[in-house]
């Protein structure tokens, strides 16, 4: 893995304490897995009949899916995002707290991996563009911890990880465009993605304004976190009534076939 080589270049020049830095500020709690293999459970029968019959067919399921990953992941990487040093403090103890920042950037993940252009052109045969992307990462991220790490330490490795994941995920863009003769505004559905953050960062503005006037205390945070989650289920609502309904009837459906 990417991380992976940055932990071992760090473990070798920079010691124990960096490496124990850089890898707290690593850490990625396990959320787009889950949430897009619960959603590849519920989409993925009705993807594959649909692509059966209409290619393009199967590709739009694919890019509701996107959104509704997207919908999920965005709220929670600005929530962990805003609360990175409690969220630090709390897993790590006070002794990572420098990892706060390195960590921010590193959720930054989170995002990109909502962008699975890979799944796409897999589904054409094209594995190659997908092993192409990767080794440009690797590469990437191999120039900018030595070029960065001497003088900047851990930010060698933290930038270098995540340009070439997000060049990755470009690069795998640009190969979609091409496979599928699209022009780039159909390759998602940005609206419905700029949407989905603009409630998160309403949301997160909310939030801040709530905790200017609550305590200071776990209550008060917990509050402040509902304010955030009002706020955002009330603007996800309007914004994905389509895939809001769309994933409740297949869930449904799932249900009566286990049922039966």
């Amino acid at each position: 893995k990417l991380n992976d080589f940055g932990k071992v270049v760090v473990a070798n020049q920079m010691g124990p304490v960096p490496l124990a830095i850089y890898t707290t500020a690593a850490y990625q709690v396990p959320l787009v897995n889950i949430v897009q293999g619960a959603l590849a459970d519920v989409i993925f029968p009705d993807m594959v009949k649909r692509a059966k019959r209409d290619p393009a067919q199967g590709l739009m399921l694919w890019k509701r899916a996107q959104v509704l990953i997207f919908a999920v992941i965005c709220p929670a990487w600005a929530l962990l995002t805003y609360w990175a040093e409690p969220v630090v403090r709390v897993l790590f103890t006070d002794a990572y707290v420098a990892a706060v920042p390195f960590f921010q950037v590193f959720l930054l993940l989170m995002l990109r991996q909502c962008f699975q252009f890979s799944t796409p052109l897999r589904s054409v045969a094209d594995n190659a563009s997908f092993a192409h992307a990767n080794l440009v990462a690797l590469l990437i991220n191999a120039g900018c911890i030595f070029a960065l790490m001497p003088r900047y330490g851990l930010w060698g490795p933290t930038l270098g990880l995540v340009i070439g994941q997000f060049w990755a995920s470009t690069h795998l863009g640009i190969r979609m465009v091409r496979r599928f003769r699209m022009p780039v505004s159909q390759l998602c559905q940005w609206s419905k993605l700029g949407l989905a953050l603009v409630a998160s960062l309403s949301g997160v503005a909310a939030m801040h304004v709530a905790r200017a006037y609550l305590p200071a205390t776990g209550a008060g945070a917990l509050c402040s976190a509902g304010v955030f989650a009002l706020v955002y289920l009330i603007a996800a609502r309007l914004i994905l009534r389509e895939e809001y309904g769309y994933v409740m009837r297949a869930i449904l459906q799932r249900a009566d076939s286990v049922v039966v």
